[in-house]
């Protein structure tokens, strides 16, 4: 399952964005998901078909980060969603460091609305600004940064995102603990075999001592 995010501009200063749950196996075997993030730099513009390219860069380490965002991470990034709050986080790996930045900012946005025109004297339809809650998402590590805004239809859809992957960590939880639970509660029953026609001596496990010897 993934969400991804293409911010191009005439300038090749834009950013790509992809958040991708995957899953790895831990040491009970049990595959567990992880939540990565990927980000590139732009490369190029086309001004002729108002496109951006990124794909020479996904694989270069000084154009692009990839790592990812625990669950409490990802909790406080859903808790600033609805709050409206920055956050920010830092992750450091020998000398490797990368660092986290979301910032909340209001962008405008021209939608059609009736206004009052007082040469008419009537309300008319006229393009309105109106502000609207986005967020810009920055990363960092070494000398390589990459920044994507998120509008309102892309935040909610991480925020969605984020509630699948929450949904599969803990139904993943749930099952591993119910297996674990069974597999105690084998290990501590006794084995028991049933008696069969042919066999009207044959017990349950532990073994009782045969009526014709003595029990000690």
């Amino acid at each position: 399952m993934r969400l991804q995010v293409y911010k191009p501009n005439p300038k090749s200063t834009g950013g790509a964005l992809e958040f991708n749950i995957g899953f790895r196996k831990d040491k009970w075997d049990n595959y567990m998901p992880e939540f990565y993030v990927n980000l590139t730099n732009q490369v190029s513009w086309n001004s002729v078909t108002k496109n951006g390219s990124f794909k020479e860069n996904v694989k270069n380490p000084k154009k692009s980060i990839s790592t990812k965002l625990g669950m409490f991470e990802l909790g406080e990034i859903k808790n600033c969603f609805e709050r409206r709050l920055p956050w920010t986080g830092f992750h450091s790996f020998g000398d490797n460091n990368t660092s986290f930045t979301l910032t909340p900012w209001d962008k405008n946005r021209k939608v059609k609305q009736k206004v009052w025109n007082a040469d008419q004297g009537k309300y008319v339809f006229g393009d309105v600004e109106v502000p609207v809650h986005a967020y810009g998402f920055t990363v960092r590590r070494g000398e390589v940064n990459v920044s994507v805004a998120l509008e309102p239809g892309e935040i909610e859809a991480f925020k969605q995102l984020i509630n699948y992957y929450f949904k599969i960590v803990f139904d993943k939880e749930a099952s591993n603990q119910q297996k674990f639970l069974k597999n105690k509660q084998e290990e501590v029953e006794p084995t028991k075999s049933s008696v069969t026609p042919g066999n009207p001596k044959a017990v349950s496990s532990p073994a009782v001592p045969d009526e014709d010897e003595p029990p000690f």
